[in-house]
C-alpha cells in the first residue's frame, strides 16, 4: 500500500498557500498531470463536498472522485475516495505558519487489489517523485503571483528550473531515507 508523507516550507503566507490548495480549478497550472479538477457543489468548501479530478498517471488517464472528510479552513483538508473503489486514495494537506512562510505537510495513501497491489513498489517510487515535483511547481506558481491572475483563454504551466529541481530531488532523497529508516528490517 503506497503511502507518501512530504513536508516542505513554502515561502508564502498561509492564506496564499491555502488559497492555491483549495482553488481546484487552478490545479492544472501547477500539477501538470492534472487535466481538470473541480468541486461539487460549488461554493465554500465544507465536509461532505466532492472533489472530482481527471489526471494522467504513468501514461494512463484516471478519473476519480473524493469526498472531503475533514476540513479546517487555512489548516487542514482531508479527502478520501469511496472505499469500495480500487484503488482507494486518501489525501491530506496540513498547513501551519512558520517564520519563513508556511509549513505544508501532504500525505497520500493508496490501496488497491490485484495488479495495483503487485505494482505497489513501482507506484510508490513514481508517487514520491510526483509529490516532490508537484510542490516544487507550487512554490514556483506562488512565487510568480499567478494565483491572482490568469492568462486569457490559456492555462499557464509552471516549470521548475534546474536549481529548484535539484532542491526538490534533495528533499526527495531525504524523504526516501526517512522512509527506509521507518521500515522494519527484513529478515532473510
Amino acid at each position: 500500500m503506497p503511502t507518501v508523507v512530504y513536508t516542505t516550507i513554502l515561502h508564502q503566507p498561509i492564506e496564499t498557500v491555502w488559497a492555491a490548495l483549495t482553488d481546484f480549478e487552478s490545479m492544472p497550472q501547477w500539477q501538470h498531470e492534472v487535466i481538470r479538477e473541480w468541486q461539487t457543489p460549488p461554493g465554500p468548501l465544507t465536509v461532505g463536498d466532492q472533489i472530482h479530478q481527471i489526471r494522467m498517471f504513468r501514461g494512463r488517464r484516471i478519473e476519480s472522485t473524493s469526498q472531503v472528510k475533514d476540513y479546517e479552513p487555512g489548516r487542514m483538508l482531508v479527502a478520501a475516495s469511496d472505499p469500495a473503489v480500487s484503488p482507494w486514495v486518501r489525501t491530506a494537506y496540513y498547513c501551519a505558519p512558520v517564520e519563513d512562510g508556511t509549513q505544508l505537510t501532504f500525505s497520500i495513501e493508496r490501496r488497491g487489489t490485484g495488479l495495483f497491489h503487485l505494482l505497489s513498489p513501482l507506484i510508490q517510487r513514481a508517487l514520491t517523485r510526483d509529490v516532490v515535483t508537484r510542490f516544487a511547481r507550487l512554490e514556483a506558481y506562488l512565487a510568480h503571483g499567478s494565483h491572482h491572475r490568469r492568462r486569457r483563454g490559456r492555462r499557464a504551466r509552471y516549470r521548475v528550473g534546474r536549481a529548484e529541481e535539484e532542491a526538490a530531488m534533495a528533499r526527495l532523497a531525504r524523504v526516501l531515507v526517512t522512509e527506509a529508516r521507518a521500515q522494519p528490517a527484513r529478515h532473510r
